[in-house]
């Protein structure tokens, strides 16, 4: 059947508008898709990534709060920076729900949470040693100070015995034979290390000591 010129017109008009229709329906499904895949960038992987950030700011912060708690020698310095570390620690916590209630996710988030977790704990740990490291020291030092005046008032009778030997030679050379095996020992128990057998030390000290009891009682100290 021959169309007139007319119909084979309306028919090629008809066919680019069917055509124009087609291809309009088409990119309105592509920027449907592109619109849900917005929706899906800003509404989950936008906040996703600003906590996935705030939860790496908060480790590295933590991190750097437990190397200032280590360079602390002084505990009245070590409160500040325990509760800063503590902050940190609730801060990670809020973070790492708030990514559970937005991903699917939940393997993810679980093996960081428990990554966490033992990175905290050993840094609890890290903080508690090293303040009773502190409190050991503080307890050492004192405890030098206390050995220190002992060992000076030790040396200040043996001077103080000796200068009223007069000018006996044989018994000033006594109390120094008396005296010097527990002034080696004093010397030696006070630079002592960690590689020195200390109960040793500890045990000569005892028996020079002991020994130089029994051995002044023999003195014989001038009266003039």
């Amino acid at each position: 059947m021959a169309l007139s010129i007319v119909q084979r017109t309306i028919l090629g008009y008809l066919i680019m508008f069917l055509l124009l229709a087609l291809l309009g329906g088409i990119s309105y499904w592509k920027l449907v898709g592109v619109n849900s895949d917005v929706n899906e960038v800003t509404e989950e992987a936008t906040p996703l990534l600003v906590n996935s950030s705030k939860l790496y700011v908060t480790i590295l912060t933590s991190q750097r709060n437990l190397l200032e708690y280590l360079t602390y020698q002084s505990e009245s310095q070590l409160p500040p920076v325990e509760k800063a570390y503590e902050e940190q620690k609730a801060a990670f916590r809020d973070e790492i729900e708030q990514i559970k209630s937005q991903t699917n996710n939940s393997d993810i988030s679980e093996q960081i949470e428990q990554l966490a977790n033992d990175y905290f704990a050993k840094g609890d740990q890290i903080m508690a040693l090293h303040s009773e490291s502190l409190m050991i020291n503080q307890s050492l030092i004192a405890a030098r100070g206390e050995f220190v005046k002992y060992e000076d008032a030790f040396q200040k009778v043996t001077t103080l015995l000796i200068d009223k030997l007069g000018k006996s030679r044989s018994q000033r050379n006594k109390v120094d034979r008396l005296t010097s095996g527990v002034k080696r020992d004093l010397k030696e128990l006070r630079t002592a290390r960690q590689d020195m057998d200390l109960p040793k030390l500890i045990d000569d000290f005892e028996k020079n000591l002991q020994k130089a009891k029994a051995g002044i009682r023999d003195v014989k100290i001038s009266k003039g």
